[in-house]
């Protein structure tokens, strides 16, 4: 499609017209689908999946999970949930809480339900209202955490290439959030002396290729590779030789 410069365009859309008076755009009918529009600061970088850990008797040890954010109305409203779908639903929220639109607001809650997704949803609103508008929590912020329990089943992928008669190219993939691409080890030697289990001697793969080096020039050699989950729970080892042994078949 050819477009000529310095012509409008429209395209017809259907069920926002309340979103509309005198052919502009007005989001602030409360009628209008679309939500209010409010706005919040970034949210602070930081690892949203977090181990998971239990004490002796296998009751899960609280995590206290502290989310600061901002937001430029004068009230917010929130709630705790473990769906995406619900924070664009306006029941269940908490009553209007009076923000600091020039600083920080803070919440706080322990953790303690097990594995999975947790959701925080928090809505901006101008008013100290008593009811939240049907509309009021379609543009929510979600913040989120995953709380992750090992043991951390899924084994290393890896890719083997040889680079010349005496050497081989390792190449280990990341699978999120099961196998962090940087927290991948691996340590290589003489496979009647290499013992995977021993935590010693590992060496960190560089994360943004996934690749190593091993030299076969005095044999044959074990190598061992282990990575984590986002959340730091062990990943099986991968144990295998190289040069691979070859099939007769």
């Amino acid at each position: 499609m050819n477009k000529a410069l310095d012509t409008n365009y429209a395209t017809p859309v259907s069920g926002v017209s309340e979103c509309f008076v005198q052919g502009r755009f007005n989001r602030r009918n409360g009628a209008c689908s679309l939500g209010p529009a409010f706005t919040f600061e970034p949210p602070q970088l930081g690892n949203h999946h977090i181990k998971l850990e239990r004490d002796d008797t296998g009751a899960v040890i609280p995590w206290q999970w502290v989310e600061t954010f901002a937001v430029n109305r004068p009230y917010y409203r929130f709630k705790y949930t473990r769906t995406l779908a619900d924070c664009r639903e306006a029941g269940n929220y908490s009553e209007p809480i009076a923000s600091h639109e020039s600083g920080k607001d803070e919440l706080i809650r322990d953790v303690r339900d097990g594995a999975g997704m947790y959701v925080l949803c928090v809505m901006g609103q101008d008013q100290k209202t008593s009811v939240p508008g049907q509309w009021d929590a379609r543009n929510a912020r979600v913040y989120w955490r995953w709380m992750m329990e090992g043991p951390n089943q899924t084994v290393p992928l890896y890719n083997i290439t040889q680079a010349d008669p005496l050497s081989f190219d390792i190449r280990a993939f990341p699978v999120n959030p099961d196998l962090d691409a940087y927290q991948y080890r691996y340590k290589a030697g003489p496979p009647g002396s290499t013992h995977c289990q021993d935590a010693a001697q590992y060496n960190p793969v560089h994360g943004s290729t996934g690749q190593f080096h091993v030299s076969v020039e005095h044999g044959p050699m074990k190598v061992c590779l282990k990575s984590a989950d986002l959340a730091g729970n062990p990943s099986p080892i991968a144990e295998f030789v190289v040069p691979p042994a070859v099939s007769n078949r």
